[in-house]
Order: structure tokens, then sequence, then C-alpha cells
């Protein structure tokens, strides 16, 4: 079994980065994308075993993803992450089925 393979969709792209790279530090194989459209079609390719999605995205929103995610491979955990601490989106986040909430 090699390490897991995380996939991390935001678009803050220095963030993107500086995470993906701490991650692979640690022996993570790391796929970014940087909008929601991106995003849905790496889940598909690279099968990732953990999902690290911004609640904001330029197309749609970290909601929308936690959806499809759910919807298309539900044993993948999603772990939302959000500059704005909104507490009604955190619990809506989870109610519906996000493994973790995060702010960055």
């Amino acid at each position: 079994m090699g390490m897991a393979k995380i996939l991390i969709v935001d678009d803050d792209v220095t963030f993107c980065l500086m995470l993906k790279t701490f991650l692979q530090k640690r022996g993570y194989e790391v796929e970014e994308a940087f909008s929601y459209a991106e995003g849905s079609k790496k889940l598909s390719t690279i099968n990732p075993d953990i999902v690290l999605s911004d609640l904001r995205l330029p197309d749609k929103d970290g909601i929308a993803l936690l959806s499809l995610v759910m919807r298309e491979k539900p044993q993948v955990p999603v772990v939302l992450m959000t500059g704005y601490a909104d507490i009604r989106t955190a619990v809506q986040a989870m109610k519906m089925g996000a493994f973790e909430y995060v702010a960055k």
C-alpha cells in the first residue's frame, strides 16, 4: 500500500502549492486543482484517498464539490478549508457529510 493520494482544490495558488509541498515532504502523493471543474475532472482520473477543498472556488463552491464526492466516491473523506470562518456553512457542510472543516 503506497502513501495516501491527496487532491487539493483551491484557487489560491500560493496556498495550494505551499500545502502541496508540505504534504509531499511527508511522503504523500498530491495533485492540485484550481477550480471546481478541474477538481471534478481529477476526482475521476486520480482516485484520491482524501480531498481538501477550499469553500470558495471561482466556478462553484466547496459544498458543490462535497456533494459530487459524496455521490461519486462516498468513501473519500472531504475536508473543507476556508479563510472565512463561517459557522453556518460549517454546520451545513458537516451535516452533508464533510469529514472536517478547518479555517486557513
